[in-house]
């Protein structure tokens, strides 16, 4: 961390000594990736002011969690032995976790770490790893008012137990149905003012139910090593939690700098204001003798994958207050028959005439092995199988189509796109300040949930970024800007669906220059 530290105060001085000012970027950066911002939400807004390079806004709760109002618990669970370490974002080498989401202008992130943690549950309990689970905050903040720390206003606060409830609840306010329902029927605006009306027509069919939920609140006593274990427990046996601490600016500016799992932030021993500002995501802990409360909590936060590492930060036992609240919710395996889940294996680049071995194997079922695999290669040609070949006569970009159906009947599609003669998107970036990727399909055929990494080599404040393009067309195209910072050449490799672009740039501070796909 010392080199990143390095980097970043050379680069500063450097451009300061010959004339350039270091900028601080608007929230236009967060708006891009996560489309325009609520303009109705007064909460508050942490600012990184010149402390940090990127000068980021990321929002707590203005109205927050006013700890005098709730009753105290007295958490009970049977002692076990825990390991030193653990983590379910790398249990042996499975990653059970989400991608940490971006919540916004919108004090939201009671709803993002609710959520968040069930759907890692649900995985958990479904055993199934793979199972793409993306559920609807925007449900929670529409159609559950009553979950608002202030009815009809969760963008300035709630908790993560209000939503658990609220989910169950199947009286008016709870939407008169135990469950909740996948992101994809009801996508995320960073606006508690949108109409729950909003949501898919047929979202009835979609609902997802819990069948429990649980809150605990330890006031000032919660600093013990046998509520830390508590914890440890209920994490290692039934899946992540949802847990509340009180952020300050120094440890947002901290994890806006720092982006490696190998350190923590430390125990500040900060004022106790009889409130929590911010809700998070239990994953991990690991135990260390040699720091002054014994070891530091890995933790899954809802302010997009640059902040921290990939949207993760590891914190001091007791540091914040955090464990003095948390709220758990459980799900029955039984109560969903889910349905398959198709992948083509990306996409795929070939010239006329030369055969092209699909891979569908990536394709599964939750609770069981897929009957069929029958494939549409675009050209009024059809194959069958987990791995069929087909070559192409003519030049051109195609639609390929996998459909795959399990035992129940249930069936899944995924959709590629095939370049022969041609690519079959156009990726480009571009430096002046930061990187600016911008990806457009050469088919107009729609494209949705495509993966995409941009991986940084040289010295980079910030090296890798992962995420996912929603819609791609050749109406529709994928921009997005990463403010970067550094001091010397270095190259860029983008990634879309496994269609890979590389270049080389120079990097003085935050300004890019010589890089351009195109």
């Amino acid at each position: 961390m010392k080199k990143e530290v390095t980097i970043l105060l050379i680069g500063i001085a450097f451009c300061s000594s010959i004339g350039i000012s270091v900028p601080l970027l608007s929230g236009q950066q967060v708006e891009q990736s996560i489309g325009p911002l609520s303009d109705d939400c007064d909460c508050q807004s942490q600012q990184d002011g010149i402390t940090t390079p990127f000068g980021k806004g990321y929002t707590v709760m203005s109205h927050p969690i006013d700890c005098s109002q709730l009753r105290l618990s007295t958490p009970t669970r049977p002692a076990r032995a825990l390991p030193e370490s653990f983590s379910w974002k790398d249990v042996e080498g499975v990653d059970w976790t989400t991608v940490a989401k971006h919540q916004g202008n919108c004090g939201s992130c009671w709803d993002f770490a609710a959520l968040g943690a069930l759907e890692s549950r649900i995985k958990i309990s479904e055993q199934c790893p793979m199972l793409p689970l993306d559920l609807s905050e925007q449900y929670v903040l529409s159609c559950l008012p009553a979950a608002a720390n202030s009815y009809g206003q969760g963008c300035y606060g709630g908790t993560p137990y209000g939503a658990y409830y609220y989910i169950m609840n199947t009286t008016e306010e709870g939407n008169k149905v135990n469950g909740i329902i996948p992101e994809s029927c009801f996508p995320y605006e960073a606006s508690h003012m949108v109409s729950c009306d909003e949501k898919c027509e047929d979202w009835m069919e979609q609902l997802i139910p819990l069948s429990a939920c649980n809150l605990t609140f330890l006031d000032l006593g919660y600093a013990t090593e046998e509520n830390t274990d508590i914890i440890k427990t209920i994490l290692y046996e039934d899946g992540p939690i949802a847990v509340a601490l009180n952020v300050t600016q120094k440890f947002i500016t901290y994890w806006n700098i720092h982006h490696s799992p190998d350190v923590y932030y430390s125990d500040t021993h900060e004022p106790w204001g009889n409130m929590l500002n911010h809700i998070v995501m239990l994953v991990g802990w690991k135990d260390d003798a040699s720091i002054e409360n014994g070891g530091y909590w890995i933790v899954k936060n809802s302010w997009g994958t640059d902040w921290g590492y990939d949207g993760f930060f590891n914190l001091e036992y007791y540091a914040l207050f955090f464990g003095m609240y948390y709220a758990t919710a459980t799900y029955d395996p039984e109560s969903v028959d889910w349905a398959p889940t198709a992948d083509t294996g990306g996409f795929y680049v070939s010239v006329s005439d030369e055969p092209i071995t699909f891979d569908g194997t990536a394709s599964f079922d939750p609770e069981g092995a897929l009957e069929s695999y029958e494939w549409e290669f675009g050209d009024d040609s059809t194959g069958s199988g987990p791995t069929p070949t087909h070559s192409y006569a003519a030049n051109g970009v195609y639609v390929v189509t996998l459909t795959v159906t399990d035992s129940g009947g249930n069936n899944a599609t995924d959709v590629a796109l095939v370049g022969v003669g041609e690519e079959p998107l156009s990726i480009d970036a571009a430096g002046i300040l930061g990187v600016d990727i911008q990806v457009e399909s050469r088919s107009d055929h729609p494209v949705t949930t495509l993966a995409w990494t941009a991986e940084f080599s040289g010295l980079v404040l910030k090296r890798d970024f992962r995420g996912t393009i929603p819609l791609l067309s050749d109406e529709q195209m994928f921009t997005h800007h990463i403010p970067v910072l550094g001091l010397g050449f270095g190259t860029l490799t983008i990634d879309v669906e496994h269609i890979k672009h590389t270049e080389r740039f120079f990097m003085l501070g935050p300004s890019v220059f010589g890089l351009r796909f195109q």
